[in-house]
């Protein structure tokens, strides 16, 4: 008898333990998925400010780092992260970590130099905001934008090799939409590129001597 009660207090335990250890799990889940939900709203507002108020563009990448630092603060937690070994949270776990993880790499690598060139050139017109005597200032952020691509191209590639089929339906649902958004960034930072490379060009034009404004901006900048 005495035997049975220690079999049963040990599996009362062992019961306990698990309940609290999903728990936990649970809790740190939801938070990690509203810290992302949260990052991706951000980076949409993000994207929409560089045309249309690129100075509060620098705050909104400001807290979109704060919002995915706390992410992936969440996702590396051992409350979570441990989720990786068990087969039907694993996959799970795993999308999460990687999403994190990329959308982090977007925000430190990727997006600054972005962001502080949409403050010197229009996305709408390609042209610099101060005009031909701004170049110089612009063209010192130029040599920045193809590490930026290589960034996104890199964090893009990750979370498209996520699956979603063996994920749950609403971890699913993010991770779709935040491909469709790497999509959009692509077409963003592909026209940045453009811009840059007419840029670099119109430099070369001012290097070389030429000081006709209105001919620059119609040859190279579409003014």
């Amino acid at each position: 008898m005495q035997r049975q009660r220690i079999v049963m207090t040990l599996v009362l335990l062992v019961i306990l333990a698990v309940a609290v250890l999903a728990g936990v799990f649970g809790i740190r889940a939801y938070q990690v998925t509203n810290e992302l939900k949260a990052a991706l709203a951000s980076a949409d507002t993000l994207k929409s400010q560089l045309t249309s108020d690129p100075d509060a563009a620098v705050t909104t990448l400001n807290q979109l780092q704060g919002e995915l630092e706390t992410a992936q603060a969440s996702a590396d937690s051992q409350a979570f992260a441990g989720g990786e070994r068990l087969p039907w949270l694993g996959p799970n776990v795993s999308a999460v970590r990687t999403m994190t993880s990329a959308f982090r790499t977007i925000a430190d690598d990727a997006l600054p130099p972005v962001v502080a060139l949409a403050r010197l050139v229009s996305f709408e017109t390609g042209q610099p905001r101060g005009g031909i005597s701004s170049l110089p200032e612009v063209l010192r952020l130029t040599d920045e934008v193809p590490p930026a691509l290589k960034a996104l191209d890199s964090a893009q590639a990750e979370i498209a090799g996520i699956d979603t089929s063996t994920l749950v339906p609403q971890l699913a649902s993010v991770v779709s939409e935040a491909q469709g958004a790497l999509d959009e960034w692509q077409e963003k930072l592909a026209l940045l590129q453009k811009i840059v490379d007419r840029l670099e060009q119109a430099g070369d034009a001012v290097r070389q001597g030429s000081n006709d404004l209105e001919s620059l901006l119609k040859k190279y900048l579409g003014g």
